[in-house]
């Protein structure tokens, strides 16, 4: 018996990333035209080009944080292992594709033939 001590120990490589990010799906397009159409940017004050860029801004931000406000969401990321390179990527992509194109054999269509026989044979037996 051979015995060896591997002094390994668990590197863990995740890194948390934060975003922001609006929910759009309950974001109301007709709820905010209409908003739109009453608010300030109708009824201009100014004809200065910064001030009605700023006043744009802050409507349309104020009217969409409304029903899609912002939130701070946690992305982990997970770096791969260190084995795991471009040749073993290459490897699977390959498999995944070999297995997407698969050619059915003479024996799959026969089991598949068997198989379709006898469910057939099941319901002809159930009916009246």
């Amino acid at each position: 018996m051979i015995t060896a001590t591997l002094q390994l120990r668990r590197i863990n490589h995740f890194e948390a990333t934060f975003r922001s990010c609006r929910a759009w799906r309950s974001f109301d397009y007709h709820e905010f035209e209409r908003d739109l159409q009453h608010s300030v940017l109708m009824y201009p004050s100014t004809a200065d080009v910064a001030e009605l860029v700023s006043t744009y801004n802050e409507t349309v931000l104020s009217l969409i944080d409304i029903p899609a406000p912002l939130r701070r969401v946690r992305c982990s990321v997970r770096t791969s292992a260190a084995w795991y390179d471009g040749e073993c990527r290459a490897a699977k992509r390959f498999t995944r594709l070999l297995e997407g194109t698969q050619v059915p054999t003479q024996q799959d269509a026969r089991s598949t033939y068997d198989m379709e026989k006898t469910v057939r044979r099941a319901t002809v037996s159930v009916l009246p």
